[in-house]
């Protein structure tokens, strides 16, 4: 991969990230999307293995991608939709953050 290809997806990525519009649950659906179009690879990539350990090394990649899969989806679900996420540092922002906190600790002890 080149530099300008490098660079030209980060730009995708980040998008309205500097501008102030940025939306945790649309970047979370991006990485969701793109993690999901890599199962079907390593899917392929094991059905022409050339041997029964390489096969199964690339089936346990494929499981552990479906695996990071659902812990996104279930953040993604933790978060509010954009629309309803106050931007003014209210005490509602306040008390929005400690539950994202709250969330993410459950996604991280998910993990474990």
């Amino acid at each position: 991969m080149t530099d300008v290809t490098a660079k030209g997806m980060m730009d995708g990525w980040m998008d309205g990230w500097m501008d102030g519009n940025y939306d945790p649950r649309a970047l979370l659906d991006r990485i969701i999307r793109s993690e999901e179009a890599e199962v079907p690879l390593y899917n392929e990539l094991a059905a022409g293995a050339p041997n029964e350990c390489l096969r199964r090394t690339i089936e346990h990649l494929a499981r552990q991608e479906e695996e990071e899969i659902e812990r996104l989806k279930a953040l993604y679900n933790c978060l509010p939709p954009s629309s309803s996420r106050e931007r003014s540092g209210t005490v509602g922002e306040t008390s929005m953050q400690c539950t994202w906190f709250d969330r993410v600790k459950m996604a991280r002890d998910m993990e474990t």
